[in-house]
């Protein structure tokens, strides 16, 4: 009987020990899972930022060189339009005021040139209007493309926000059952169904034999 009664007590204590070390490897598994989600998602949500406004300056600052070098040769040709402008309303009053045929032709000989100076920077005006028109559309287009990488990356960090509440709900149920498990100890407890405490098998065998000195003495007032 002392046998089977201490076989049954350290069958429970190895099943209560046991189970601590399983909730507690449980709990470890679930808090290193946490941190690792947790710094992986932080990395990619970084990684993810760094790498859309790293392509975004490097394209504005593409555009932007390009339209400071457009601009810097329209500057160029309106300077040398004015110029032609200033240099055939001075032909035009010389033209005016010197009668001479020899005068004339030389003036409008350069006039023709002048003109077609003139018309070859219109027709340059006319180009470096266009791409900067065209310059202007793909720095349109890629502000449009930012906000959509925006766009994609307040998804990533909602669907981010979300995992984070998954975690959470996840470490509230582990939390539940945790307290589960403590009350059902709780109730082992208080039922006798948990491992009582060791006791002296000497205690016992003194207590249940009937064989005893004391057993017998009494045995025989009785009598």
């Amino acid at each position: 009987m002392l046998q089977e009664v201490k076989k049954l007590y350290d069958d429970n204590k190895k099943m209560e020990e046991m189970f601590v070390r399983e909730k507690e490897n449980h709990l470890t598994h679930l808090r290193n899972l946490e941190e690792e989600l947790d710094a992986q998602v932080a990395h990619i949500e970084a990684q993810a930022r760094e790498e859309a406004r790293a392509k975004f300056e490097l394209e504005k600052r593409n555009i932007e060189e390009k339209m400071e070098a457009e601009t810097t040769e329209l500057q160029a040709h309106l300077r040398l339009f004015q110029k032609l402008n200033a240099v055939l309303s001075r032909g035009r009053n010389e033209k005016h005021s010197s009668p001479s045929l020899d005068s004339g032709h030389d003036v409008a000989s350069e006039n023709r040139e002048l003109r077609n100076m003139l018309a070859d920077t219109k027709t340059n005006l006319a180009l470096l209007h266009s791409e900067m028109a065209q310059l202007r559309a793909e720095y349109e287009e890629k502000c449009h493309e930012l906000n959509c990488q925006q766009e994609t990356v307040m998804a990533y960090m909602h669907q981010n926000d979300h995992v984070h509440r998954q975690l959470q709900l996840l470490h509230e149920a582990n939390t539940k059952l945790q307290d589960t498990n403590d009350s059902l100890l709780t109730v082992m407890d208080i039922s006798g169904l948990r491992s009582p405490r060791p006791t002296s098998p000497y205690c016992c065998s003194r207590a249940s034999s009937t064989g005893s000195p004391v057993a017998l003495s009494e045995s025989r007032k009785c009598k």
